[in-house]
């Protein structure tokens, strides 16, 4: 009878400390992991056949391009790679024009500023140009009730002067 419940603690022994390994499968990341790996990497990354779409949303059902990336992304995913792994092999093979979008790093960071500069210049200008416009209407507003009997005295000269020479043209 001893044998036996030695055999049993011991095949007990192995099945306890063995259930983690049993239940992680074949040492690879979970699947919900490798899931979200390979979604924000298809998402992340251009398909280069001239669509203009990400790997994920190629339209084309037998892109010479999509598909085999499709499959290396997968295959890399569930090999253990990371994102970064996935993209930095991505970009190493084919260029930063694989990127849906550019780094924000050196020169590519003109394009993440530049429309905020723009934009903000020309508020300024309409700004300005209004102030300019509205200063105006009120200078020329504002002297015609002060400055009235000038223009009524300059405005009867100029009805003397038309008349004369209208007596003038007729004769």
């Amino acid at each position: 009878m001893k044998p036996f419940i030695s055999a049993a603690f011991l095949f007990l022994a192995v099945f306890l400390f063995s259930a983690p390994a049993w239940a992680q499968g074949e040492g690879g990341p979970p699947p919900g992991v490798t899931d979200a790996v390979y979604e924000r990497a298809a998402r992340d990354l251009m398909c280069l056949c001239g669509c203009n779409q990400t790997i994920k949303n190629c339209p084309h059902i037998n892109c010479e391009f999509a598909v085999p990336a499709r499959v290396k992304i997968r295959q890399m995913s569930l090999s253990g790679k990371s994102y970064d792994e996935i993209v930095v092999n991505f970009v190493q093979e084919n260029g930063e024009k694989i990127l849906a979008q550019p780094k924000k790093e050196g020169f590519n960071l003109v394009g993440y500023i530049l429309p905020f500069i723009a934009i903000s210049f020309v508020g300024f200008m309409v700004y300005r140009i209004v102030r300019v416009w509205s200063i105006k209407g009120e200078a020329l507003s504002a002297p015609a009730k002060t400055t009235a009997a000038p223009q009524a005295q300059a405005g009867g000269e100029l009805m003397e002067r038309l008349k004369k020479e209208l007596s003038e043209f007729e004769d």
